[in-house]
């Protein structure tokens, strides 16, 4: 199965380990794309800032709607436990509108948009890759 994997690049390691997992039981993998080598996001503005974001943004739909499933990577964060950021909550929707699976990897803690989340149906997986069927 081709799973993308979203979540707040501030736990970029916990991505890669989630999705190191996913692969060696065999599945394809797509992380969010890394900001390239040599580029501070921080020094762009406006729309500049604007435009940088949506290309990262475009690119990872595109891969959302070639996939299979997306996993949400929601690890605990100072903000809440399972923390689930509004660019994984877009990305979480867009799959689910296309009739792809869904799949969070914790449960969703008290945090300002858990009820949307929770909203869009997602297998909570417990921590435990194995479960992505």
């Amino acid at each position: 199965m081709h799973v993308v994997l979203s979540g707040s690049m501030r736990f970029v390691e916990a991505l890669r380990e989630v999705g190191r997992a996913l692969e060696a039981r065999g599945h394809t993998v797509t992380l969010p794309a890394p900001t390239p080598v040599g580029i501070d996001p921080q020094r762009f503005h406006g729309e500049a800032l604007v435009a940088f974001k949506a290309d990262f943004v475009a690119e990872h739909l595109r891969a959302i709607r070639a996939a299979d499933a997306v996993l949400v990577v929601n690890v605990d964060a100072p903000e809440a436990r399972g923390y689930v950021g509004t660019s994984a909550l877009v990305e979480l929707a867009f799959a689910v509108a296309l009739g792809k699976r869904a799949y969070v990897l914790h449960t969703v803690g008290e945090q300002p948009n858990r009820l949307d989340v929770l909203a869009l149906r997602p297998t909570v997986l417990a921590g435990d890759v194995e479960a992505i069927v």
